[in-house]
């Protein structure tokens, strides 16, 4: 059953289903008075490497070298699925690590078995060129079908060089066919772009993005430089782009920013100042990849309890709460409830 056939399934059973749990999650419209989507989750297998801690390796699954980093353990949907339980979670977005690379089979085959789960894939290599041998329009037009609802840009770490020739590659005007052609598929099915960015990188980044007409999400409050945090240029051009209406930011991984509390909760009010509450997304990053300097991996360093009750703190109105981890999600991933 496609996404929209499920939607119209929905809504006629909408009445009937009132007080029951909603798919896997546990949760029931009555509890709460909303739904609660986790935006930003990871699952894998066939990919790590244990040796540090005397364990075995399989990179099977891996992207080809080089990589940021490898893993050293997996991920399975079963473990992230009891997490979303325990939390009282309804839906949740399945988001491809940077180490799988382009094969995007084990996200795909997870959004196509669960109607609670909405997808985003990986299309571009390690570098940042597009790998059109991964995908073509019957492709495209499946994963559209299944749930897949936009593509990420996985940019951490690439030199200001590095980032000239992607720009210029992703470019609508003049960069390359492959990538005009992405575009147009994602405006034409509501797709966004998804960006993992950071610090100096958005200076250039926001406004090809911006240029592509598509709708734009930008992961983990866009990472400011943690010396400069509040003063990095970076992060004031993303927030003024947040002003267009046509970039949604992802109020999540804030343990990778390395700020205190204070300016902490300084990024989450500039957020709903310059996107505005309906442009807000959250996710729990779990489990927590790479989250310190690579390649040290800490997979499981984060509680999810924790993280959520950090959301519940920096959002106290139950209505900005129903906007951000109902209504929002809903809109940019689909999700059979408006």
């Amino acid at each position: 059953m496609t996404i929209a056939a499920r939607k119209i399934l929905f809504a006629t059973l909408l009445p009937a289903i009132t007080g029951f749990a909603l798919f896997h999650g546990g949760n029931t419209f009555a509890e709460g008075g909303f739904t609660k989507a986790d935006t930003h989750t990871h699952a894998w297998v066939n990919c790590y490497d244990a040796t540090k801690s005397g364990g075995g390796v399989d990179t099977s699954g891996c992207a080809p070298a080089p990589r940021r980093y490898t893993p050293e353990g997996v991920l399975p949907y079963d473990k992230l699925q009891a997490e979303w339980q325990k939390n009282d979670i309804d839906y949740g977005v399945l988001v491809q690590v940077s180490f799988m690379g382009t094969d995007n089979s084990y996200l795909v085959d997870l959004v196509e078995k669960h109607d609670n789960i909405r997808g985003v894939v990986v299309l571009t290599n390690a570098d940042g060129s597009l790998n059109e041998a991964s995908y073509n329009d019957e492709i495209l037009q499946h994963y559209h079908d299944i749930g897949i609802r936009g593509i990420r840009l996985n940019l951490q770490g690439k030199k200001p060089d590095e980032m000239a020739v992607i720009n210029a590659a992703m470019d609508m005007e003049s960069g390359t066919p492959g990538f005009k052609k992405l575009w147009e598929f994602i405006r034409s099915h509501d797709w966004h772009i998804e960006a993992h960015g950071a610090g100096e990188q958005w200076v250039d980044l926001i406004a090809t993005l911006l240029k592509t007409n598509c709708r734009v999400v930008v992961d983990h409050f866009a990472r400011p430089d943690k010396q400069l945090n509040l003063d990095d240029p970076g992060g004031k051009i993303v927030l003024k782009a947040g002003e267009t209406g046509r970039v949604w930011m992802k109020v999540s991984g804030s343990y990778r920013l390395g700020v205190n509390d204070e300016t902490m909760m300084e990024y989450v009010r500039l957020a709903k100042e310059h996107f505005g509450i309906n442009r807000l997304l959250w996710g729990s990053d779990y489990p927590y990849t790479g989250c310190k300097d690579m390649p040290m991996n800490c997979e499981d360093s984060q509680d999810y309890a924790v993280l959520f009750n950090r959301f519940e703190t920096w959002f106290p109105s139950k209505l900005d709460q129903r906007v951000i981890l109902q209504d929002n999600p809903a809109e940019v991933f689909g999700f059979p409830l408006t």
